[in-house]
Protein backbone atom coordinates (compact mmCIF):
# COMPACT_ATOMS: atom_id res chain seq x y z
CA UNK A 1 0.00 0.00 0.00
CA UNK A 2 0.83 3.53 -0.78
CA UNK A 3 1.50 6.05 1.99
CA UNK A 4 -0.16 9.11 1.48
CA UNK A 5 -0.65 12.06 4.16
CA UNK A 6 -4.45 12.68 3.80
CA UNK A 7 -5.88 15.55 5.14
CA UNK A 8 -9.36 16.23 6.35
CA UNK A 9 -11.31 16.80 3.03
CA UNK A 10 -13.19 15.43 0.97
CA UNK A 11 -15.22 15.70 -2.50
CA UNK A 12 -18.82 14.46 -3.43
CA UNK A 13 -19.46 15.76 -6.65
CA UNK A 14 -17.33 14.99 -9.74
CA UNK A 15 -17.23 14.32 -13.66
CA UNK A 16 -15.10 11.81 -15.88
CA UNK A 17 -14.77 11.08 -19.35
CA UNK A 18 -18.07 8.71 -18.43
CA UNK A 19 -20.26 11.50 -18.92
CA UNK A 20 -18.49 14.98 -19.33
CA UNK A 21 -15.44 15.45 -17.59
CA UNK A 22 -11.79 15.45 -18.90
CA UNK A 23 -10.34 13.26 -16.63
CA UNK A 24 -10.28 9.09 -16.98
CA UNK A 25 -11.38 8.35 -13.89
CA UNK A 26 -8.13 6.72 -13.07
CA UNK A 27 -6.57 9.57 -13.26
CA UNK A 28 -8.89 11.59 -11.03
CA UNK A 29 -8.45 9.34 -8.51
CA UNK A 30 -4.72 9.54 -8.69
CA UNK A 31 -4.87 13.67 -8.59
CA UNK A 32 -7.49 13.59 -5.38
CA UNK A 33 -4.50 10.77 -4.01
CA UNK A 34 -1.34 13.69 -4.57
CA UNK A 35 -3.93 16.32 -3.03
CA UNK A 36 -4.30 13.84 -0.06
CA UNK A 37 -8.17 13.69 0.08
CA UNK A 38 -10.06 11.33 2.14
CA UNK A 39 -12.71 10.41 0.04
CA UNK A 40 -14.72 11.69 -2.89
CA UNK A 41 -17.92 10.94 -5.03
CA UNK A 42 -17.84 9.63 -9.02
CA UNK A 43 -20.50 11.12 -9.84
CA UNK A 44 -21.32 11.59 -13.41
CA UNK A 45 -24.39 12.54 -15.45
CA UNK A 46 -27.03 9.67 -15.33
CA UNK A 47 -23.66 6.81 -15.98
CA UNK A 48 -21.73 4.78 -13.10
CA UNK A 49 -19.34 3.57 -16.43
CA UNK A 50 -16.70 5.29 -14.82
CA UNK A 51 -16.66 3.96 -10.65
CA UNK A 52 -15.24 0.70 -11.44
CA UNK A 53 -12.19 2.06 -12.76
CA UNK A 54 -12.28 4.95 -9.99
CA UNK A 55 -12.74 2.46 -7.32
CA UNK A 56 -9.44 -0.08 -8.85
CA UNK A 57 -7.60 2.95 -9.01
CA UNK A 58 -7.74 3.79 -5.14
CA UNK A 59 -7.52 0.49 -4.04
CA UNK A 60 -3.86 0.22 -2.62
CA UNK A 61 -4.47 3.64 -1.15
CA UNK A 62 -6.36 5.23 1.61
CA UNK A 63 -9.12 7.12 0.00
CA UNK A 64 -12.84 6.35 -0.46
CA UNK A 65 -14.39 6.22 -3.82
CA UNK A 66 -17.94 6.23 -3.26
CA UNK A 67 -20.39 5.40 -6.24
CA UNK A 68 -22.48 8.06 -7.44
CA UNK A 69 -24.57 9.33 -9.88
CA UNK A 70 -25.63 12.94 -11.03
CA UNK A 71 -29.36 12.36 -12.58
CA UNK A 72 -31.09 14.77 -14.54
CA UNK A 73 -34.81 15.30 -13.51
CA UNK A 74 -38.04 16.89 -15.53
CA UNK A 75 -38.45 20.51 -14.59
CA UNK A 76 -37.77 23.74 -15.60
CA UNK A 77 -34.72 24.49 -15.88
CA UNK A 78 -33.37 20.83 -15.53
CA UNK A 79 -33.02 20.11 -12.19
CA UNK A 80 -30.20 17.35 -11.54
CA UNK A 81 -30.72 15.23 -8.12
CA UNK A 82 -27.28 13.66 -6.84
CA UNK A 83 -27.32 10.10 -5.46
CA UNK A 84 -24.32 8.84 -3.54
CA UNK A 85 -23.81 5.16 -2.06
CA UNK A 86 -25.42 3.56 -4.71
CA UNK A 87 -25.20 -0.69 -5.55
CA UNK A 88 -23.66 0.04 -9.07
CA UNK A 89 -25.40 -3.74 -9.77
CA UNK A 90 -29.07 -3.00 -8.48
CA UNK A 91 -31.09 -4.00 -11.21
CA UNK A 92 -33.33 -1.67 -11.08
CA UNK A 93 -30.61 1.08 -11.53
CA UNK A 94 -29.19 -0.89 -14.47
CA UNK A 95 -32.03 -0.97 -15.98
CA UNK A 96 -32.82 3.17 -15.90
CA UNK A 97 -29.46 3.82 -17.01
CA UNK A 98 -29.68 1.47 -20.16
CA UNK A 99 -32.81 3.29 -21.10
CA UNK A 100 -31.39 7.03 -20.85
CA UNK A 101 -28.94 5.77 -22.61
CA UNK A 102 -30.35 4.52 -25.34
CA UNK A 103 -32.15 7.02 -25.56
CA UNK A 104 -29.28 9.68 -25.64
CA UNK A 105 -27.88 7.90 -28.63
CA UNK A 106 -30.69 7.78 -30.75
CA UNK A 107 -31.48 11.46 -30.25
CA UNK A 108 -27.58 12.73 -30.56
CA UNK A 109 -27.10 10.50 -33.84
CA UNK A 110 -30.60 12.43 -35.21
CA UNK A 111 -28.64 15.38 -34.06
CA UNK A 112 -25.92 15.23 -36.17
CA UNK A 113 -28.30 13.72 -38.86
CA UNK A 114 -30.56 16.88 -38.77
CA UNK A 115 -26.87 19.43 -39.19
CA UNK A 116 -26.09 17.09 -41.59
CA UNK A 117 -29.38 18.35 -43.58
CA UNK A 118 -28.13 21.38 -43.80
CA UNK A 119 -25.30 21.21 -44.70
CA UNK A 120 -23.36 21.46 -41.70
CA UNK A 121 -20.22 18.65 -41.35
CA UNK A 122 -18.57 18.70 -37.61
CA UNK A 123 -18.06 15.08 -35.69
CA UNK A 124 -19.03 13.64 -32.54
CA UNK A 125 -15.18 13.65 -31.72
CA UNK A 126 -14.37 17.10 -32.85
CA UNK A 127 -17.34 18.12 -30.07
CA UNK A 128 -16.13 15.98 -27.79
CA UNK A 129 -12.43 17.16 -28.01
CA UNK A 130 -13.67 20.67 -27.80
CA UNK A 131 -16.39 20.83 -25.14
CA UNK A 132 -15.53 17.92 -23.06
CA UNK A 133 -18.96 16.09 -23.91
CA UNK A 134 -21.05 14.91 -26.77
CA UNK A 135 -24.39 15.70 -25.47
CA UNK A 136 -27.12 17.96 -27.69
CA UNK A 137 -27.32 20.58 -25.69
CA UNK A 138 -23.64 21.27 -26.31
CA UNK A 139 -23.61 20.72 -29.67
CA UNK A 140 -26.09 23.60 -30.21
CA UNK A 141 -24.29 25.73 -27.98
CA UNK A 142 -21.13 25.22 -29.54
CA UNK A 143 -23.00 25.50 -33.25
CA UNK A 144 -24.20 29.47 -31.83
CA UNK A 145 -20.46 29.88 -30.16
CA UNK A 146 -18.98 29.55 -33.83
CA UNK A 147 -21.74 31.38 -35.78
CA UNK A 148 -22.11 28.26 -37.21
CA UNK A 149 -26.46 28.72 -36.95
CA UNK A 150 -28.15 31.38 -35.38
CA UNK A 151 -30.68 31.54 -32.61
CA UNK A 152 -34.07 30.97 -33.60
CA UNK A 153 -33.00 29.50 -37.15
CA UNK A 154 -34.81 26.40 -38.41
CA UNK A 155 -31.75 24.17 -37.80
CA UNK A 156 -31.48 25.73 -33.88
CA UNK A 157 -35.26 25.40 -33.50
CA UNK A 158 -34.88 21.88 -34.64
CA UNK A 159 -31.98 20.75 -32.30
CA UNK A 160 -34.41 22.57 -29.77
CA UNK A 161 -37.36 20.15 -30.52
CA UNK A 162 -34.58 17.22 -30.26
CA UNK A 163 -33.36 18.48 -27.20
CA UNK A 164 -36.70 18.46 -25.61
CA UNK A 165 -37.20 15.43 -26.44
CA UNK A 166 -34.42 14.27 -24.41
CA UNK A 167 -36.02 16.13 -21.18
CA UNK A 168 -38.71 14.15 -21.59
CA UNK A 169 -37.58 11.17 -21.12
CA UNK A 170 -36.26 11.67 -17.97
CA UNK A 171 -37.76 10.74 -14.60
CA UNK A 172 -39.74 12.86 -12.51
CA UNK A 173 -37.87 14.01 -9.16
CA UNK A 174 -40.30 11.52 -7.76
CA UNK A 175 -39.18 8.54 -9.86
CA UNK A 176 -35.53 9.33 -9.25
CA UNK A 177 -35.27 9.66 -5.55
CA UNK A 178 -37.44 6.34 -5.35
CA UNK A 179 -34.68 4.69 -7.45
CA UNK A 180 -32.00 6.16 -6.11
CA UNK A 181 -33.40 4.15 -2.70
CA UNK A 182 -33.80 0.95 -4.35
CA UNK A 183 -30.52 1.00 -5.19
CA UNK A 184 -29.54 2.00 -1.39
CA UNK A 185 -28.66 5.33 -2.34
CA UNK A 186 -28.83 8.92 -0.69
CA UNK A 187 -30.59 11.30 -3.03
CA UNK A 188 -29.30 15.78 -3.11
CA UNK A 189 -30.17 18.23 -4.77
CA UNK A 190 -27.67 19.65 -6.57
CA UNK A 191 -26.70 23.02 -6.63
CA UNK A 192 -29.90 24.30 -6.21
CA UNK A 193 -29.25 27.98 -6.60
CA UNK A 194 -28.74 27.33 -9.82
CA UNK A 195 -31.90 26.47 -10.43
CA UNK A 196 -32.29 30.61 -10.24
CA UNK A 197 -35.62 30.54 -8.37
CA UNK A 198 -36.07 32.92 -5.74
CA UNK A 199 -35.20 31.86 -2.39
CA UNK A 200 -39.15 31.19 -1.28
CA UNK A 201 -39.76 29.55 -4.24
CA UNK A 202 -36.99 26.97 -4.03
CA UNK A 203 -37.88 26.66 -0.15
CA UNK A 204 -41.22 25.30 -1.64
CA UNK A 205 -39.43 23.08 -4.39
CA UNK A 206 -37.06 21.49 -1.48
CA UNK A 207 -40.46 21.26 0.44
CA UNK A 208 -42.03 19.33 -2.09
CA UNK A 209 -38.95 17.03 -2.59
CA UNK A 210 -38.76 16.18 0.89
CA UNK A 211 -42.28 15.04 0.83
CA UNK A 212 -41.02 12.57 -2.27
CA UNK A 213 -37.70 11.36 0.20
CA UNK A 214 -35.02 13.86 -0.83
CA UNK A 215 -32.05 13.36 2.42
CA UNK A 216 -30.14 16.39 1.49
CA UNK A 217 -29.37 19.47 -0.19
CA UNK A 218 -25.95 20.29 -2.03
CA UNK A 219 -24.96 23.26 -0.20
CA UNK A 220 -21.44 23.38 -0.70
CA UNK A 221 -20.98 24.01 -4.44
CA UNK A 222 -18.55 26.89 -6.09
CA UNK A 223 -21.62 28.46 -7.73
CA UNK A 224 -23.18 29.36 -4.00
CA UNK A 225 -21.66 32.34 -2.25
CA UNK A 226 -21.26 32.48 1.56
CA UNK A 227 -24.71 34.39 1.88
CA UNK A 228 -26.75 31.85 -0.16
CA UNK A 229 -24.96 29.07 1.63
CA UNK A 230 -26.57 30.38 4.78
CA UNK A 231 -30.08 30.29 3.44
CA UNK A 232 -29.53 26.59 2.57
CA UNK A 233 -28.12 25.96 5.62
CA UNK A 234 -31.78 27.13 7.15
CA UNK A 235 -34.09 25.06 4.93
CA UNK A 236 -31.23 22.09 5.94
CA UNK A 237 -32.65 22.79 9.49
CA UNK A 238 -36.44 23.65 8.80
CA UNK A 239 -36.78 20.56 6.43
CA UNK A 240 -34.44 18.09 8.75
CA UNK A 241 -32.25 17.43 6.00
CA UNK A 242 -28.32 16.66 5.84
CA UNK A 243 -26.00 18.69 3.52
CA UNK A 244 -23.80 17.76 1.05
CA UNK A 245 -20.94 19.44 -1.13
CA UNK A 246 -18.75 19.07 -3.77
CA UNK A 247 -16.33 21.34 -6.26
CA UNK A 248 -18.41 19.73 -9.44
CA UNK A 249 -15.18 19.68 -11.17
CA UNK A 250 -15.13 18.83 -15.00
CA UNK A 251 -11.86 20.11 -16.17
CA UNK A 252 -8.77 19.27 -17.38
CA UNK A 253 -6.14 19.29 -14.43
CA UNK A 254 -7.98 18.71 -10.74
CA UNK A 255 -6.38 21.39 -8.95
CA UNK A 256 -8.20 20.89 -5.46
CA UNK A 257 -6.38 24.04 -4.18
CA UNK A 258 -8.72 26.49 -6.36
CA UNK A 259 -12.18 24.50 -5.38
CA UNK A 260 -13.88 24.63 -1.91
CA UNK A 261 -12.81 22.39 0.72
CA UNK A 262 -15.22 19.96 2.08
CA UNK A 263 -15.11 18.72 5.46
CA UNK A 264 -14.57 15.20 6.51
CA UNK A 265 -17.31 15.60 8.98
CA UNK A 266 -20.12 16.35 6.46
CA UNK A 267 -19.31 13.09 5.08
CA UNK A 268 -19.56 11.28 8.61
CA UNK A 269 -22.92 12.87 9.02
CA UNK A 270 -23.85 11.03 5.51
CA UNK A 271 -22.11 7.85 6.33
CA UNK A 272 -24.78 8.08 10.03
CA UNK A 273 -27.88 8.43 7.81
CA UNK A 274 -26.96 6.05 5.55
CA UNK A 275 -26.56 3.19 8.28
CA UNK A 276 -29.85 4.62 10.28
CA UNK A 277 -32.01 4.58 6.76
CA UNK A 278 -30.25 0.84 5.66
CA UNK A 279 -28.67 -0.45 8.81
CA UNK A 280 -25.27 -1.22 6.87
Amino acid sequence: MTHTRYNNYVDLHLHTTASDGRLLPSELVEQAIIKGRSAIAITDHDTTAGINSAIATASNHNIEVIAGVEFSVQFVPTMHILALYVDIENIDLKKELNRLEKVRCRLIAKAFYRIRQFGINISPYKLREVVGAITISNLKMYLISENMISKGSDIDIALQDILNDWKKALPSPKECISLIHKCGGLAFLAHPILLGYSNEMLETIICNLKQWGLDGIEVEHPAHSSVERKQLDKMLQKYSLIKSGGSDYHGNKYNMDETIEISHDILKQIKFLRKEKYDV
